[in-house]
């Protein structure tokens, strides 16, 4: 599966839905995970929950970023100090919870982190709301938004928000 003209980083998981297919869909944002044995706690930026019409649910972790760094932080553990940051704490909470999956949302060319995590941009956003947002006020001002607060990186080939096809 594609996401974002990406492939899926399989570490960080993948939905179990059929993301085509979506029946329903609930969002949260800023959403705490509390701390568990070994796993740090965390407050997640936006957690989307989603059913497809087969019945599967998933639910995906996003961390969004427009310029601002992942926050890290030093652990010790066992006396060995190692630094860690927000998407490792993310990852030990996920993998006890099947069929949750992790997301960056980033500015293009601006990668949050060396880690191969599943990345999508706000241009993906806006490319999306331009293709499927059926030139509904809510897309169309989101996309204007992003573009008036340069959260959107110019393409050389096209606009960003036009259609590609």
């Amino acid at each position: 599966m594609k996401f974002g003209g990406k492939g899926w980083v399989k570490e960080w998981g993948e939905p179990d839905v059929d993301l085509i297919n979506i029946a329903t869909v609930s969002a949260e944002t800023q959403e705490f995970l509390a701390k568990e044995s070994w796993r740090d706690s965390g407050i997640l930026d936006l957690v989307v929950r989603m059913t497809d019409r087969n019945g599967r649910t998933s639910t995906a972790w996003v961390e969004v970023k427009i310029d601002a760094p992942l926050t890290e932080r030093r652990l010790t553990q066992d006396g060995v100090a190692t630094r860690r940051d927000q998407l490792d704490v993310y990852l030990e909470h996920s993998k006890v919870l099947p069929g949750t999956f992790i997301l960056a949302l980033t500015k293009s060319g601006s990668s949050i982190t060396k880690k191969n995590v599943t990345e999508i941009t706000w241009n993906d956003i806006a490319s999306a709301a331009a293709v499927f947002g059926g030139g509904h006020n809510a897309w169309t001002d989101l996309v204007d938004f992003l573009r008036a607060q340069g959260v959107l990186v110019p393409c050389a080939s096209r606009t960003v928000g036009e259609s590609t096809g």
